[in-house]
């Protein structure tokens, strides 16, 4: 495990805790890891993970477009978008579908702690809780979808 694994893990963790107490995602935060993930491509031809530049420009895209429905029916916030398109840009679209379904049973798992302890759920949950904590598991544990990029 590299240095690279480490630092986007501990991105999205901080992304996530901060998320959890202001349920805000600052612009600073996920733009700036936006910008470094596209800023890699014409450097290196990868991105920051490893996958190659049209992964990444496939993961921008493929996150925006999956959050885009929930964001137009008020579900998510803008800032869970841009979280998770970063999270795109740095890992490549390999990670996003093990990040989704792991941000959606963290949150899931969120939803029935209150249920059980409080007997109220919120209408609103932050998602970026789950969408951090499920990019820090799959990174440190290198769970990817095996893809096979003719781009590269």
């Amino acid at each position: 495990m590299g240095w690279e694994e480490i630092g986007v893990a501990l991105w999205a963790a901080w992304g996530a805790q901060g998320d959890y107490r202001r349920q805000r995602l600052p612009n600073g935060l996920t733009l700036s890891a936006l910008a470094l993930g596209l800023a890699m491509l014409p450097l290196t031809g990868r991105c920051l993970l490893g996958a190659p530049w049209s992964a990444a420009l496939l993961g921008v895209a493929a996150a925006f477009l999956a959050l885009l429905p929930a964001y137009v029916w008020r579900l998510v916030a803008a800032g869970d978008v841009k979280f998770f398109m970063a999270m795109g840009a740095l890992g490549g679209v390999d990670v996003l579908f093990p990040i989704y379904l792991a941000a959606g049973v963290i949150t899931l798992a969120l939803v029935a702690r209150d249920r059980l302890f409080t007997g109220r759920v919120q209408r609103q949950y932050p998602y970026g809780v789950g969408l951090g904590l499920g990019c820090a598991l799959v990174v440190l544990s290198h769970w990817r979808l095996a893809l096979h990029w003719p781009l590269s």
